[in-house]
C-alpha cells in the first residue's frame, strides 16, 4: 500500500494475518499503484524520486532499495502469469504491456483498440484481460482473449469501470462508475470459450463513493479476496476536529524584549 505524510511518500507492506505495517521506500517524491510479481516476493510501482518518474520493483521484504526497470511514468494495472505487466504509460496516455525477458525490459501496446482503455485486469490463469474503455461513446467494461485471437466482448450494459477477476476465473466483478451519489458494484458469470459465455450483470451492494473508493482512473483502487468472497478498498475518514480557539495571548513590545534578551553584536 502506498502512504502520505508531510514529509514522505512511500511503499508499505501490511500483514493481514499480524496486522502490522513495514516500510519498504519511504524517500521518494511520489508513488504509484504497487502491484505485486506474481511469485509473491516483489513489487513493482510508478516511483518519483529526485525528479524523473519510473517503474521500479523492489524485494517485497524491503531488504534492497527500488530498481528502476524502465524510465517514464508508468502505473502498473495488473501481471500475467508470466511476469508481463499491463500498465498505463501517463506521458502517451496509452495502455501498454511491460515484458521481461531474458534479463531485458520491454515495452509494447497492449491493446489494438483505438480509444482509451484503462484498469486492465489479467485473469489468474493469464488467458482473459479485462478492461474498461470508451470506445463506444461512454465507458464499459470488455473481456477478451489474450493475446488471442479473438474479439472484445461487453461486459457491462450501463457503464463500467474498475473490472476485477474473481480468484477462481468464473465471475467479473466492476463498478458502475456512474457520477452518482451512490454507485453499485456489479457481479456477471463468466464461462471462457469462443466466444465466452456472460451472464448478466448483478448488483452486490450499493455504496457512496465519499466513503469507500473502489474506483480509481486508470487503475483500480480496490482488490478481491481469495475466497472472492469480500473485497480490499479504501475507507475515507474524516480528520477528527481541532481543538477550539479558547484565548489569544498578546504580548506588547515583544522585540524590544527579544533584543535585550539576544543583542545584536557588532
Amino acid at each position: 500500500m502506498t502512504m502520505n505524510s508531510l514529509t514522505e511518500r512511500g511503499v508499505w507492506a501490511y500483514d493481514i494475518s499480524r496486522g502490522t505495517l513495514t516500510p519498504l521506500a519511504r524517500d521518494g517524491e511520489a508513488v504509484r499503484t504497487p502491484e505485486w510479481f506474481p511469485d509473491g516476493q516483489r513489487v513493482a510501482f510508478g516511483w518519483l524520486k529526485d525528479g524523473p518518474r519510473s517503474l521500479v520493483v523492489q524485494p517485497a521484504d524491503g531488504t534492497s532499495p527500488p530498481r528502476v526497470l524502465v524510465a517514464g511514468e508508468f502505473i502498473p494495472m495488473s501481471f500475467r502469469t508470466d511476469e508481463q505487466l499491463a500498465a498505463y504509460r501517463e506521458g502517451q496516455q496509452a495502455a501498454v504491456l511491460v515484458t521481461f525477458e531474458n534479463g531485458k525490459v520491454g515495452v509494447k501496446p497492449l491493446l489494438d483498440t483505438p480509444k482509451d482503455a484503462d484498469s486492465a485486469a489479467f485473469s489468474r490463469d493469464g488467458n482473459w484481460l479485462a478492461y474498461a474503455s470508451n470506445v463506444s461513446g461512454r465507458n464499459e467494461v470488455y473481456v477478451r482473449p489474450y493475446p488471442g485471437p479473438g474479439k472484445a466482448e461487453q461486459v457491462s450494459l450501463e457503464g463500467g469501470s474498475s473490472p476485477a477477476w474473481n480468484p477462481n476465473g468464473r465471475e467479473l466483478f466492476f463498478d458502475t462508475g456512474l457520477p452518482a451519489p451512490t454507485r453499485r458494484m456489479m457481479a456477471v458469470d463468466f464461462a471462457p470459450g469462443s466466444p465466452p459465455r456472460i451472464g448478466r450483470p448483478q448488483t452486490l451492494f450499493e455504496f457512496d463513493p465519499t466513503d469507500l473508493v473502489f474506483a480509481c482512473l486508470p487503475s483500480r483502487c480496490y482488490d478481491v479476496a481469495l475466497d472472492g468472497q469480500s473485497f480490499y478498498a479504501m475507507q475515507v475518514r474524516t480528520p477528527p476536529p481541532r481543538p477550539v480557539v479558547t484565548h489569544i495571548n498578546l504580548i506588547p513590545n515583544w522585540f524590544e524584549e527579544l533584543k535585550a534578551k539576544a543583542p545584536v553584536k557588532r
